[in-house]
């Protein structure tokens, strides 16, 4: 591997470090999902530091130049990132949906209850009219 190249790969492995725990550190990550990113980075971290591991593996998987392993190490971290993300979406969207549809039971039972609570209550005249604030009987 060249030496630019390799210095390259250590600089936006380590940069991923630092961002990643930065930004746990920072709340905005959580520590679970910050996980793959710090496994991902630390890979190819180290397999840019020491090229004769890189090389190794690169023979031993068909691949000529060791390199491209690095880059396909990569792609292969951002699926698994990925899938992991979209299984995450996908249960707050159903739990989303479920809260969602307790909302709207509980508003109306609060509904029901409220409009039925008058017409239960002592405080309505018998002949079905209101009572306007000074307390006298009105019609609608």
């Amino acid at each position: 591997m060249q030496l630019q190249l390799q210095i390259l790969t250590i600089l936006i492995s380590m940069s991923l470090l630092i961002i990643t725990l930065e930004l746990v550190r920072k709340s905005r990550l959580r520590e679970e999902y910050s996980l793959l990113w710090l496994v991902g980075a630390a890979v190819v971290f180290l397999l840019s530091v020491f090229r004769k591991s890189l090389t190794a593996l690169a023979r031993l998987l068909g691949i000529v130049y060791a390199p491209s392993l690095l880059f396909a190490i990569g792609f292969l971290f951002t699926l698994v990132i990925l899938i992991s993300q979209s299984v995450v979406i996908s249960a707050l969207a159903s739990k989303n949906r479920d809260l969602a549809q307790r909302l709207a039971i509980l508003e109306w039972e609060l509904r029901h209850h409220i409009s039925a609570e008058p017409a239960a209550s002592d405080s309505r005249p018998e002949s079905g009219g209101h009572l306007s604030r000074d307390g006298e009987e009105r019609e609608r």
